[in-house]
């Protein structure tokens, strides 16, 4: 049928529920867009589920909801897309409720559905869901075989679409599972005659009557009405009575219908049937005229034996008794001649008949006649065929099982992942997060199985780019990071473990001779100080902006300012309250400064002194906060934790507020620097055994995970004053990554 804006008729629809029963919850309905969502058309429902006091008909209403949102989401989509997001979305909501632990309605829940946009239709069932069309005076179940019952698992609830075309003056009921018993397809083909949508229902709910039936049922009758101007019949060919069938995710993730090739088992019993015909052919034509060959010379053969072997004995008998007349004449004793033998004669007799076995069988079987000889060969090929066409067998049932298996698992996996990218546009990310998980196990499995390799990679590729999605990864590519410069030309073989950002210009040192290095945005490579003495070596750095210095903590244990504006540094004293303090992370914040002392388990504030620092007071006055775990910390005002298994905390004036960073995959149990200051409007929380940087906003938010897959040897990171670079210090080069955090 050619398509047009305008179909030639117009839609009439009328509802029909008929139930007196309290137990079963049904209902009807009927969707009209508006005038931006025209090009989506109609939608119908009609759905039957258990009451359960209430919950099944929340659960109806909560499932159609959802499908109506989502086929009306986004107008610019077409018809059948829209429809199969819409189910997908409706088993999510199924999905969710089974996860909850209501899973009652699996056993009965039926529901029919229906979309008619200009004059295409596109249908899909739950249950046993009905829907019939009828066309002129034959009736077709659309309905048939698109759904099963009960529903074993949610996320297939809405598993197939059929789709077709509708004519003018066609007839389509949408009805749940008492549509398809209550009325016979003649009375529903006398009926349609009327072709009016609520005289048809009328008579249905008369006709329901009559016979007095009370089994619940919904219904949805739709009709094509011809336009007053006359419009040309339309073709009722084939082609647009049959429904095309295809998965519900068909069009959301193409792909290719996963194929069970059985052709071996076919060739195996074809073997067999070949065999034992041609067998049977040469046993008609030559095998059994050889055989009764062989059996009337194998009879003669056998009578002259028995004469030859009966004169042979006679001969033997008379020269016996000639010999004991002998004897006795010659006046010997007959007596000896008729003893036994001794055992150990016989014993050796007979271990001589079994060591000549073999050849009495040899020759047994070179006397046979060649008919027999023949016929005992083919007896045994065949044998030999068999029992090599049995164990074929078992091991191709062997090998069927096992990819029907894989089968099963990749459908279902691929269903769990892309019900997970669905949930995603929900912002479900708890569900999307479980779904992936469960994918992400039946990958592993299907991976042991070594079956369908190319498909398994398709869908990890797919699962990562969820889950990429979902945990905000975004990984720095090599055509966006770009090498400013190289510190080892001035590091003398040295690799550096710091970097420290200070304007425009970055800073790194040698451990090993304190000499400080700055590398400018050009990547020039500068030596700005040399060896000094007296201050112990190097070992960390926080940069003090508004000073334009960088306050560097020294093995000594003692701290050293460097002042980038004359390039010096020089020692500072400072007194620490533990008798050998182990420092950790400094941090300037005003004019204070800010040290962790591992060995007290606590974070120190030192006021500024004209020569350095004065005696430090413990910040932590919390009992309960785990001090003992500190890893790294940050200030912004407040004190942002970061500990050793991967939790960020916040402190105010030492105690601790309520703060919960949101999680991510893999945890941070292996983050060793947390960046924070009053400039920043962000945390970023360094991770260098899995090289990436979490970036979370200061409510704890998750708002990108940043992998540097592009520095293998990544040891220390910085960030740009506006938070728009991130700069890598990969071994001894720099690397420039962008940051995107909107």
């Amino acid at each position: 049928m050619p398509r047009s804006e305008q179909p030639p008729f117009r839609s009439d629809a009328s509802e029909l529920v008929l139930s007196n029963n309290a137990d079963f919850a049904i209902e009807t309905y009927l969707f009209e867009p508006s005038p931006a969502e025209a090009r989506l058309g109609h939608l119908y429902a009609a759905g039957e589920t258990e009451a359960r006091d209430g919950v099944g008909k929340e659960l109806l209403d909560m499932t159609i909801s959802a499908l109506q949102r989502e086929y009306y989401r986004d107008p610019s989509r077409n018809s059948l897309n829209s429809f199969e997001s819409a189910l997908h979305q409706a088993n999510l909501v199924l999905h969710d409720a089974a996860e909850q632990g209501i899973r009652d309605w699996m056993g009965y829940f039926h529901v029919a559905v229906g979309v008619l946009a200009q004059e295409s239709l596109h249908v899909s069932t739950a249950g046993h869901g009905t829907i019939f069309l009828a066309r002129r005076t034959s009736i077709t179940e659309l309905s048939a075989d698109l759904s099963y019952s009960p529903i074993t698992e949610p996320l297939r609830t809405f598993s197939q679409v059929a789709s077709g075309t509708v004519a003018p003056r066609d007839v389509v009921f949408f009805g749940t599972s008492a549509l398809q018993t209550a009325f016979r397809r003649e009375d529903l083909t006398r009926i349609v005659i009327d072709h009016s949508a609520d005289r048809i229902s009328s008579r249905l709910e008369q006709l329901y009557e009559d016979q007095q039936l009370t089994a619940a049922l919904a219904a949805i009758v739709f009709t094509a009405v011809s336009p007053a101007v006359a419009v040309a019949p339309a073709s009722v060919s084939g082609e647009e009575v049959i429904p095309r069938r295809q998965s519900v995710m068909a069009q959301v993730k193409p792909r290719q219908p996963l194929v069970i090739e059985r052709s071996v088992l076919r060739s195996a019993l074809a073997i067999i049937g070949r065999t034992f015909g041609m067998g049977g052919t040469w046993l008609r034509g030559v095998g059994w005229p050889l055989l009764l060959q062989g059996s009337k010379a194998s009879g003669r053969a056998v009578a002259a034996a028995s004469v030859s072997t009966g004169q042979a004995a006679k001969e033997l008998t008379k020269q016996g008794v000639s010999r004991v007349q002998e004897r006795t004449s010659a006046g010997a004793p007959a007596g000896p001649a008729m003893t036994r033998p001794q055992r150990p004669a016989l014993t050796k007799r007979i271990g001589g008949g079994i060591a000549g076995l073999p050849n009495l069988l040899l020759g047994w079987l070179k006397r046979l006649p060649r008919a027999t000889k023949v016929f005992a060969v083919i007896t045994v090929i065949l044998a030999l065929v068999l029992v090599a066409t049995l164990s074929l067998l078992q091991q191709k049932r062997t090998e069927d099982a096992s990819i029907q298996q894989a089968s099963e698992t990749l459908h279902d996996a691929r269903t769990k992942a892309d019900a997970a990218e669905t949930a995603l546009i929900y912002d479900n990310r708890d569900q999307a997060r479980n779904l992936l998980t469960d994918a992400q196990g039946q990958v592993a499995e299907l991976r042991g199985t070594g079956l369908y390799v190319e498909e398994v990679q398709v869908l990890q590729t797919q699962i990562v780019s969820i889950q990429d999605r979902l945990q905000r990864i975004a990984r720095a590519s090599t055509a966006a990071t770009s090498v400013i410069g190289e510190f080892s030309e001035a590091l003398e073989g040295t690799v550096p473990t710091s970097l420290t950002v200070l304007g425009d210009t970055l800073y790194t040192f040698n451990p090993t001779t304190n000499t400080i290095i700055a590398m400018k945005p050009d990547g020039a490579v500068e030596t700005v100080t040399e060896t000094t003495s007296g201050i112990g070596f190097l070992t960390n750095g926080t940069a003090h902006v508004a000073d334009k210095t960088i306050v560097f903590t020294t093995d000594a244990p003692g701290v050293a300012l460097f002042d980038s504006k004359n390039n010096e540094l020089s020692g500072q004293e400072i007194s620490f309250s533990s008798e050998t303090p182990d420092l950790g992370d400094v941090v300037t914040y005003g004019s204070r400064l800010y040290a962790h002392d591992r060995s007290a388990n606590n974070i120190y504030g030192f006021s500024k002194s004209l020569r350095g620092y004065g005696s430090g007071l413990p910040w932590i006055s919390d009992p309960d906060f785990p001090k003992d775990s500190i890893v790294s910390f940050s200030v912004d005002g407040g004190i942002f934790t970061l500990h050793i298994d991967g939790t960020i905390r916040r402190l105010f004036k030492g105690v601790a507020e309520e703060f919960t960073a949101e999680p991510v995959e893999p945890p941070l149990d292996g983050a060793t620097k947390i960046i924070a200051s009053e400039e920043l409007r962000y945390l970023y929380v360094f991770d260098p055994g899995r090289n990436r940087v979490v970036v979370y906003d200061k409510d704890g938010e998750l708002l990108q995970q940043v992998l540097l897959d592009v520095a293998p040897d990544l040891h220390d990171v910085a960030i740009a004053a506006d938070e728009s670079t991130l700069y890598a210090l990969d071994g001894t080069r720099v690397l420039s990554v962008p940051l995107v955090t909107e």
